[in-house]
């Protein structure tokens, strides 16, 4: 109140003041347009509606890591770009049904999928956990929670991993396995060997 006081007094003592007004006339309608557009609720601008959109169409899943103490990469050293073997936690419907999507679990043994790092917080505090967010396909994301400070986690490797395709339109998951590799390859030599086998026998039958 005081301070309101003392601006009303110096204006109205201040013998130096001068008030410069302007005045514009407007026509009946341009006023009721006016009072139409300052009755309105403000909308929000289209890019936040859009973003928005975006966020509320996205879907963050709790994963955890796959560790490797001797070959894997120190949580600490990790950085946004990186990719790392995960695997969905199984602890809810919503979990199982990704799950189920990306067909990651095949006679009970659930399968780890590679996850592009994409944001990482470390924590103020020494006893704050680790809290990273993956992105496992086009709008599906993976959040980690680590308390272990040392721990290493296992990189994605083609050579190891096999190579990376879409399930969805312009997804990247986990496809191919080595061991798928390895199966098919053990087929097509057993074909080749059954195929030699039969061609000897009935080359031995005829020259009998």
């Amino acid at each position: 109140d005081i301070i309101l006081y003392d601006l009303i007094n110096r204006v109205l003592h201040e013998k130096t003041l001068v008030l410069e007004s302007v005045i514009q006339e407007i026509t009946q309608d341009e006023y009721k347009k006016v009072q139409e557009n300052r009755n309105k609720p403000a909308e929000a601008p289209k890019s936040d509606q859009k973003d928005t959109k975006k966020a509320d169409d996205s879907v963050v899943l709790k994963v955890k890591p796959v560790l490797a103490p001797v070959k894997g990469k120190p949580i600490y050293s990790l950085k946004v770009g990186d990719t790392i073997m995960v695997k969905i936690v199984p602890d809810s419907p919503k979990q199982k049904e990704y799950i189920k999507i990306f067909k990651l679990e095949q006679d009970g043994i659930l399968r780890s999928i590679p996850a592009d790092i994409i944001d990482i917080k470390y924590g103020t505090d020494k006893n704050d956990p680790y809290e990273i967010i993956v992105k496992l396909d086009n709008k599906i994301f993976g959040r980690i929670i680590e308390n272990e400070k040392q721990v290493k986690l296992r990189v994605y490797s083609p050579e190891i991993d096999g190579e990376r395709s879409g399930i969805f339109s312009g997804s990247k998951t986990y496809t191919k396995t080595k061991s798928d590799r390895t199966i098919k390859l053990f087929v097509l030599l057993l074909s080749i060997f059954l195929t030699i086998l039969a061609v000897v026998i009935v080359y031995t039958f005829m020259n009998l």
